[in-house]
């Protein structure tokens, strides 16, 4: 019996169009017969520059999903063949976890990657076999145990230490409990991988990924940060896997901190959104019929996703009751209605029904003091784009009015706001959808929605409800 032909497929990561990669670049390195390439950039990716701030994350994933899946279609054409991956380009480092983790720590994946003195080298991403026993790679691992359960924090480093405050921050966040922080380092000196040392490398990384419920018995998931070169992150992202140590996401690092990026599996089947709708209309001033506007939301909600969410309300909210609901729910989609300002007041009650103003950074303060998992704040109220821009900054995104707004202009915009993200759509889309039902009842006030994202956020890339049958 004559031995298995072997396919390369070359993946080439190119979302950005300067300092790109070419195939002819890395020929040499590349074994065999000459591979199958698939580009980024052919599966409906607009391509940007390398220097661009923002990341438009929900597109590169769209289109390395495709990639991957035109990459199996092409296994399937030879399923006799033994075949390798080779993997390179210029992308930011969640790109090269996240494909890694999608094609298995099974498979043959390598990286191909330039180093500083200009040379190509030929990565196996693949654990050595024998584990490489007495040979150490990362020479400080550390485990720490902070809260009872959650994620794990896991530091994956061959440049410098890890920032502690950053990564809590990060993972605080995004509203989930930190279980505890998994550090793997090179004692703050930074180590170069290298076809000699790169399974020693991979072996570690594997072997405490594999024992993470050893030093973390109750975890949920794991969030890996990652400090390195391209073959690093590869080689973290294949550790993992997902039926033992659940869900992984890949933060990416820009600029001073850490930004949500991508994950595996990119939706989560089981998580239940929390809503919060409160309302505040006092008993000397214009009536706000909020009761109509949070009934005919829920309503449109329940039509798309019905099990999947927890919608809880207040109607006639203080501030203190406003801080209680926000720690009895925790949400990731806080609805307010209220009278708002110019200046970005917002309009509560006090004790007897009348009202009580509250400044923006009072507003600001208190939402944060308790912003655990908030991913959306809709403030329904006149003129609160004032109060949605100072909240940039704090909140992944806000969506405000510019203008007056009337009780049947707020009713349209929850109705296609809440429909659209019940059937699967994406918060970008929930907005434009919402604001689309205000042209169609309101034309005067079409233009009245503003939204803000944090910068890192990608209002296209937060998917609440997916539907898990397309």
């Amino acid at each position: 019996m004559s031995p298995p032909e072997t396919t390369s497929i070359l993946f080439l990561l190119d979302p950005w169009y300067d300092n790109e990669v070419f195939a002819d670049q890395i020929a040499p390195q590349l074994a065999g017969k000459p591979p199958i390439v698939l580009r980024l950039s052919q599966f409906g990716l607009t391509r940007t520059r390398h220097s661009d701030t923002e990341i438009a994350w929900n597109d590169w994933w769209t289109a390395a999903d495709a990639m991957l899946e035109a990459a199996e279609a092409r296994r399937q054409e030879h399923p006799a063949d033994d075949v390798t991956y080779y993997v390179s380009g210029r992308a930011a480092l969640p790109l090269f976890a996240y494909v890694g983790i999608r094609l298995s720590k099974w498979a043959d994946v390598k990286v191909i990657n330039r180093h500083h003195a200009g040379a190509w080298h030929c990565i196996d991403t693949a654990p050595a076999a024998d584990g490489c026993e007495g040979e150490r790679f990362f020479s400080q691992i550390v485990h720490t145990s902070l809260e009872q359960g959650g994620k794990i924090a896991v530091f994956i480093s061959t440049e410098h230490p890890i920032d502690r405050e950053k990564v809590i921050a990060y993972m605080r966040g995004q509203g989930h409990t930190v279980g505890g922080i998994l550090e793997m380092t090179t004692d703050g000196r930074r180590q170069v991988l290298t076809a000699d040392n790169a399974r020693a490398a991979a072996a570690q990384v594997d072997h405490e990924i594999q024992n993470l419920r050893t030093h973390f018995g109750r975890q949920t998931g794991v969030v890996m940060f990652i400090a390195g070169p391209a073959q690093l992150a590869a080689i973290a992202g294949r550790a993992v896997n997902t039926h033992i140590q659940g869900a992984v996401e890949f933060p990416n690092h820009a600029r001073d901190r850490y930004v949500p990026s991508l994950r595996f599996p990119r939706v989560d089947r089981d998580e239940t959104i929390s809503i919060l709708a409160l309302g505040a209309s006092p008993n000397r001033g214009g009536h706000l019929d909020f009761a109509t506007e949070f009934r005919e939301a829920e309503a449109k909600l329940r039509d798309g996703a019905p099990k999947r969410y927890v919608w809880n309300f207040g109607l006639a909210v203080t501030v203190d009751e406003m801080m209680r609901l926000l720690h009895t729910h925790d949400p990731h989609i806080l609805h307010l209605s209220a009278h708002g300002s110019d200046a970005g007041e917002l309009g509560l009650l006090d004790e007897t029904g009348g009202l009580h103003v509250v400044s923006p950074e009072a507003v600001i303060d208190l939402l944060c003091a308790v912003a655990h998992r908030r991913r959306v704040v809709v403030l329904h109220a006149c003129w609160s784009d004032a109060l949605a821009q100072r909240m940039q900054p704090h909140v992944d995104y806000t969506i405000g009015m510019n203008r007056p707004i009337h009780d049947k202009t707020a009713v349209a915009f929850a109705k296609g706001f809440y429909r659209s993200l019940g059937f699967g759509a994406s918060l970008y889309a929930a907005e434009r959808e919402g604001t689309a039902m205000i042209q169609a009842f309101d034309p005067d006030c079409a233009n009245a929605v503003r939204g803000y994202a944090r910068p890192g956020f990608d209002p296209r890339a937060w998917t609440p409800f997916p539907r898990f049958d397309r």
